[in-house]
């Protein structure tokens, strides 16, 4: 019995699916190119090495929709050119220290659409130029600190993860847009963004953030986009938000008060709430610093409710054409 059973695990091992690793050579690209495409489906590793005069030219490589499922070092050896690396709706779940060491011109990274679930302090490293970094749709639990404080990122999309912290920089950064949408992120604070002197776009629709305390965009003076559409944060800060041009928060169905700041730049908005229309705009109101809709006709702040009629939940306002001014409290046309 048990030499028939030895005999059926033997059997069983034999006949088993091979797990190891299929290495893909990265391949020469089309005459008079430097873009290249890899197809080759069966690929669970990518690897390029020397001699490299048949890749050294390569500028973009498509690897989209792969069964790659790491990266290590050797696998772009040969392309010190390359600007552009497409590596989205993958397999990887896995990247190795020192997997982009020599590519210092890379400016546009897509990882998006993986099952990377940790980033490391040197996962990026040597990556000297990218600009635009896209790990959104990993599973992504953990960022180490300072992971990102070597490059030079202008766009980095953190969406549809599973962080519960912005991952924080250790040294002033170059993100002028930055998505965590998404997420199970509660908190966010000063300290996390305090190093985020360009931002100029902030997205986190759908993440767990219930308050915005006063101070937190005090560095971040260009902000000028504000998305916290389907949040339920109840509170917004009473500064630093004088140059948005774009407020998001239709969903945040918590989000009864809003403090009197000036939102002379705003241009767009999404808003809940159609009274909100007529709070950005206004004054300060001698019961405090946050007008809200009143609960009773003699108590509570002075400033009337707009009815729906009045204010559009969405609006825009062009430069140039007549429109209707959401903000006026009778909803005139007005030339701009």
């Amino acid at each position: 019995m048990m030499k028939m059973l030895r005999f059926m695990l033997l059997l069983c091992l034999s006949v088993a699916p091979s797990t190891k690793a299929k290495p893909c050579s990265i391949p020469e690209p089309p005459k008079n190119s430097t873009v290249v495409t890899i197809t080759n489906d069966s690929c669970t590793t990518l690897e390029s090495k020397p001699p490299c005069n048949t890749t050294q030219h390569i500028t973009e490589l498509h690897a989209p929709h792969s069964k790659i499922e790491t990266l290590k070092p050797g696998s772009f050896t040969c392309l010190k050119k390359l600007k552009t690396l497409y590596l989205d709706n993958s397999l990887i779940t896995t990247i190795q220290p020192e997997t982009f060491s020599n590519l210092t011109n890379l400016e546009i990274l897509d990882l998006g659409h993986n099952s990377i679930t940790q980033i490391e302090e040197n996962t990026f490293f040597d990556l000297k130029s990218l600009i635009d970094l896209k790990l959104n749709n990993n599973g992504l639990r953990k960022i180490a600190d300072g992971a990102f404080d070597e490059l030079k990122l202008a766009n980095l999309e953190l969406d549809y993860n599973k962080l519960e912290e912005i991952p924080l920089f250790k040294k002033p950064s170059h993100i002028i847009s930055l998505d965590i949408s998404y997420n199970p992120v509660k908190k966010i604070d000063a300290e996390t963004l305090g190093k985020h002197y360009e931002l100029e776009s902030l997205h986190m629709k759908k993440t767990d953030i219930r308050e915005l305390r006063n101070g937190i965009f005090i560095n971040n003076t260009k902000l000028q986009i504000l998305d916290l559409q389907n949040t339920p944060i109840d509170s917004l800060p009473g500064a630093d938000l004088e140059s948005l041009r774009k407020l998001f928060i239709k969903g945040a169905t918590e989000l009864w008060e809003i403090p009197i700041i000036s939102f002379k730049s705003l241009i767009m908005a999404s808003l809940n709430y159609p009274f909100h229309c007529c709070l950005i705009r206004a004054e300060y109101d001698s019961y405090g610093e946050v007008a809200t809709q009143p609960t009773h006709p003699n108590t509570g702040p002075t400033i009337k409710p707009c009815v729906k009629k009045h204010c559009n939940y969405n609006y825009r306002r062009p430069g140039t054409t007549a429109t209707t001014d959401p903000f006026h409290p009778l909803g005139v046309t007005k030339h701009q």
